[in-house]
């Protein structure tokens, strides 16, 4: 697809529940799972 991006890191410090953390990412989908409340949502 001309003009796409793909996300191929991610790095969050100090975001909510998140102190740090730092995750390379797969060629293809993610799935954020964990209990309510662990701060699924404020990655996104």
């Amino acid at each position: 697809m001309p003009g796409a991006w793909v996300a191929t890191r991610l790095d969050v410090s100090d975001v909510r529940s998140w102190l740090r953390v730092s995750v390379d990412l797969p060629g293809g989908g993610i799935v954020l799972s964990g209990p309510n409340g662990a701060g699924k949502t404020s990655l996104v």
